[in-house]
């Protein structure tokens, strides 16, 4: 199991950091200049430029007779002009999902992390289990919205469908269905619609 409570902070500018600025670093901020993001402070710059998505499978998504998830969520991501980070595919597994998360929340260029699949009730339906105790902070909201939401769609089928999400390492975690119209559901219909406000709360040091 992954240590993840001795996982390096990212964010956080150390002491060492604020000690090496230059006098004319100084000079510059106190002209107001500290605005422009090439002379800001390391812990003032956005972690990228634009909102940088990664797309995480687990499991291999094998039903070649059903729409790929992924690709769904990439076309979204796509149309909401939002900037795909990577992608990469993970067995399901509860090491290996976690193995995977943190290596992708220490990317610098990530800032947002959404899982496809596992998120069901099968004996390889680990998603939730593996992710949840990395979580400084849940988001039980995510998961009822999309019940809610998508049993006009599906029914009472609805109760077995886990998505879930949380704050790890200050960067969003969706896990979202493995199945394709749930899937371009939730990302369209949740994870766009909040996002905006979401990171801007994660980014607020008040």
């Amino acid at each position: 199991m992954v240590d993840f409570q001795s996982r390096d902070t990212r964010r956080g500018r150390s002491d060492d950091e604020a000690e090496t600025r230059t006098g004319d670093e100084r000079d510059e901020q106190s002209n107001g200049s500290s605005s422009d993001p090439a002379t800001a402070k390391p812990d003032e710059q956005p972690r990228s430029v634009e909102t940088g998505v990664f797309v995480l499978r687990i499991g291999d998504g094998a039903d070649e007779m059903a729409a790929d998830p992924v690709a769904v969520v990439i076309d979204a991501l796509d149309g909401d002009g939002r900037t795909v980070a990577g992608q990469d595919t993970v067995e399901s597994g509860f090491d290996a999902v976690q193995t995977a998360i943190d290596r992708v929340v220490s990317r610098r260029d990530v800032d947002v992390v959404l899982t496809v699949g596992g998120t069901g009730v099968g004996p390889s339906d680990v998603t939730v289990e593996a992710i949840e105790p990395l979580c400084e902070k849940a988001m039980p909201g995510f998961g009822e919205l999309f019940r809610v939401s998508y049993h006009e769609q599906v029914g009472p089928e609805v109760i077995s469908m886990r998505p879930t999400a949380g704050i790890i390492d200050d960067v969003p975690v969706f896990c979202v269905p493995g199945e394709a119209d749930a899937a371009r559901f939730t990302v369209s219909e949740i994870v766009l619609e909040t996002l905006d406000g979401l990171l801007e709360d994660v980014a607020d040091p008040s």
